[in-house]
């Protein structure tokens, strides 16, 4: 998606960043609002920047931040699309919470909060790693495919009179045919006198 080049751009990297804490509120917030929403009066922002939900949702909180965590380390894994870059954004967006929480209400000292965080954290940092991963090696082809070898020429094996074996049948007929022939004016070569041998006889008859 914000697949780009390896050079530093500020930009491009604010971008990134805004767009993974943007996902990591939404789905936060729509997770509270269907898990946790059923058990408390009413939603406020206090939810999510401050550990007073873990007083009315218990294990429906725990889902909610869990399943946050999930979807943000596919949108990770989506828009860095480096697994070497997905711990570093991940961390990125839990400080910013961190930094976000304790500004609306207060440094949080609840361990709970520190370690639903923590392992909101994790989760992330891990998957989103894993599924980078898993692309990357995907991309790269195994089983040596890159670089097969070029045939190499077949050599045609000589029979013992020389000729190359392995011939079309059309090619065993015609060399067939030419060897009769050849027999045939051998044997007539063979009965008929020579020249030298005519005269001769012609000499001794005179």
């Amino acid at each position: 998606m914000f697949y780009g080049t390896s050079q530093y751009d500020p930009v491009y990297i604010i971008a990134q960043i805004a767009s993974i804490q943007a996902i990591f509120y939404i789905t936060l917030g729509a997770l509270f609002w269907l898990l946790v929403g059923p058990y408390a009066s009413g939603l406020t922002l206090s939810y999510l920047f401050s550990s007073v939900w873990l007083q009315v949702g218990g294990w429906m909180v725990l889902l909610s931040s869990l399943g946050t965590a999930v979807v943000t380390a596919v949108s990770v894994a989506f828009i860095v699309e480096r697994a070497k870059k997905c711990l570093d954004f991940s961390f990125t967006v839990h400080f910013i919470h961190i930094v976000a929480s304790a500004s609306y209400a207060g440094f949080p000292r609840r361990w709970e909060w520190w370690g639903v965080t923590g392992a909101s954290f994790l989760i992330t940092a891990l998957l989103s790693e894993a599924i980078c991963t898993r692309r990357e090696l995907r991309d790269i082809p195994l089983g040596g495919t890159a670089h097969k070898r070029a045939p190499q020429a077949e050599l045609t094996p000589l029979n013992t009179s020389g000729q190359a074996a392995g011939r079309s049948p059309a090619s065993k007929g015609m060399a067939a045919i030419n060897s009769v022939v050849g027999r045939a004016v051998n044997k007539s070569d063979a009965g008929r006198p020579s020249n030298s041998m005519g005269s001769k006889l012609a000499n001794e008859q005179v």
